[in-house]
């Protein structure tokens, strides 16, 4: 049996007989290999890792957000527990991103309705919600309304991170 090269083999050979050395070594090799979950193949193992990744980065972009659009309210969220950060953080944003379609002047009433209205079944509909910042905003936003508007997808995939209980408090 050959020994394979690499961290296991040097490991393996600190002092190791002749013998012992190949078992060793694969042992500390199978040690040393990314794990793969009983039952799940490493594609799907992979695409849990990239899910997670992606909340992990949308999550960000929620926490960067909050203080570029909220003076007072960013501050009283850091004395919460930290399991209602995220949900508190994600609803503002949301309610945010509603208000700012609203109080754009750049806007006409009919249009802010049909953002509105949109802005609704993003709630319920992934693909709306990935449609959802091509078609919002006008002139009259300020930049990081703007930014905050333009990443209401991620807002919106952050939401549907969230447990069922938060969703439904916030779709509410």
């Amino acid at each position: 049996m050959a020994v394979d090269e690499g961290a296991a083999e040097n490991v393996a050979m600190l002092g190791c007989s002749d013998f012992h050395a190949p078992i060793v070594c694969d042992f500390i090799d199978t040690l040393l290999r990314p794990k793969v979950p009983f039952g799940r193949s490493r594609q799907e193992t992979d695409k849990t890792r990239r899910v997670v990744e992606t909340v992990v980065n949308e999550n960000r972009f929620c926490t960067a957000m909050l203080p570029r659009v909220s003076r007072t309210f960013a501050l009283g969220i850091r004395l919460l527990p930290r399991s209602l950060e995220d949900p508190i953080t994600i609803g503002y944003l949301l309610c945010r991103i509603a208000d700012t379609i609203e109080d754009d002047r750049g806007l006409a009433p009919d249009r802010k309705l049909a953002l509105l209205d949109q802005f609704r079944v993003c709630f319920g509909r992934a693909d709306a919600a990935e449609r959802y910042a091509a078609d919002a905003g006008g002139a009259g936003m300020s930049a990081a309304d703007r930014e905050l508007v333009d990443g209401s997808s991620l807002v919106f995939r952050a939401y549907r991170s969230l447990d069922p209980a938060s969703r439904g408090i916030i779709r509410e």
